[in-house]
């Protein structure tokens, strides 16, 4: 039977309130945050680029969608014209994995379309596997909190998805791998909730702290670069908001990756791992990111943590615009600590509070 995390879930939050003085803000949980300063610097989504389409394919149930889908030519709009489910119990809900040489667009925004795994294996709602040139909007997934990822993709090249929802997943919520092929030139914006449900999934020695919102490379065999991230993660019981990082090979490794995240109540209180992060790196040296805003509100961990990164290497190369950070370092742990770590020359532009070695 499945390990889920949902019933210890009030007493992690009882943890976190008892936890200690955060840095130099006070403890109370926060259930309202303002979302405006996250919303305006993700305004680019407000406008999706240009495409004139081809051919317009309505598609109103599991089976034309996914027909659709098999069959995507360039310059093909296919548009959800009605409330359906895509579901599967035994495989992923739905697997994408076609190459253009010109986009096409699926928008689902008009509908409640799901993409639901209902089994208890470790399969996701949505793979996507090495697909190219394909832009989508929309659209909710979930794994019922038994499966594996909400979503999982295996690379892929100029691939948009904007507007998603992902909830109540087994394992992580949105994990982009890059032990298969490369991801290059990808824009993703959803938001997340409820992931790491099935404690099964996460390989780690304490577990829950493996299973994260989001999960950007990993496994650095191809390239991992000049992509696009903006999520909203919150209630996350597992994991960091964000995991960045790559495995243990000198290169390819992520660089010149663009990030927005607001991540709202993270109650992993990890006790010999780590977990309830903002974002946090691990891995090789020279990796690189643009963080243009980051919001971390009600956190068991940092804000910004790289304690997980080998030694002698340098986040010089990762660059925090704007950042906000409020009740957090809430794991005893981590109490009285700054949330924003500093120890590995990373460069913090308008950050509050400031780092520590901007302090007076």
């Amino acid at each position: 039977m499945a390990v889920t995390k949902r019933n210890i879930a009030l007493v992690l939050a009882a943890l976190l309130v008892a936890a200690g003085a955060s840095y130099g803000i006070d403890q109370a949980l926060t259930t309202n945050t303002n979302t405006s300063r996250y919303d305006e610097a993700i305004s680019y989504t407000k406008t999706r680029a240009p495409f004139n389409a081809v051919r317009t394919i309505d598609v109103r149930s599991a089976s034309q969608l996914k027909s659709a889908v098999t069959g995507l030519r360039p310059g093909d709009l296919v548009k959800a014209t009605a409330d359906f489910t895509v579901s599967n119990s035994s495989s992923d809900a739905l697997v994408i994995k076609k190459r253009l040489g010109a986009p096409a667009v699926i928008d689902l925004t008009r509908h409640t379309v799901k993409f639901v795994y209902s089994g208890d294996k470790n399969n996701n709602a949505v793979l996507l596997d090495n697909p190219m040139n394909i832009r989508i909007y929309g659209g909710d997934l979930s794994t019922s909190d038994t499966g594996g990822d909400c979503l999982r993709t295996y690379g892929g090249r100029r691939v948009t998805w904007w507007y998603f929802t992902a909830h109540d997943c087994g394992g992580t919520g949105a994990s982009f791998l890059g032990g298969q092929a490369a991801t290059e030139h990808d824009d993703f914006n959803g938001t997340i909730w409820n992931i790491g449900q099935n404690l099964a999934r996460d390989p780690h020695a304490e577990k829950g702290t493996g299973l994260h919102c989001v999960n950007l490379d990993d496994n650095n065999i191809y390239p991992f670069q000049h992509n696009r991230f903006a999520f909203y993660c919150h209630d996350i019981s597992s994991g960091a908001a964000i995991q960045y990082g790559a495995a243990h090979r000198a290169s390819p490794k992520p660089v010149r990756n663009v990030i927005y995240l607001l991540a709202v109540n993270l109650t992993e209180v990890a006790n010999t791992q780590t977990g309830g992060n903002g974002i946090q790196f691990w891995g090789v040296d020279g990796q690189s990111a643009e963080i243009k805003y980051i919001q971390v509100d009600n956190a068991a961990g940092y804000a910004l943590w790289d304690g997980g990164m080998n030694s002698g290497t340098s986040l010089s190369g990762v660059t925090v615009v704007d950042g906000r950070a409020s009740n957090t370092n809430q794991n005893p742990r981590y109490a009285g600590q700054n949330p924003w770590s500093d120890r590995l020359g990373e460069i913090y532009q308008t950050v509050v509070p400031a780092p520590q070695r901007d302090r007076p």
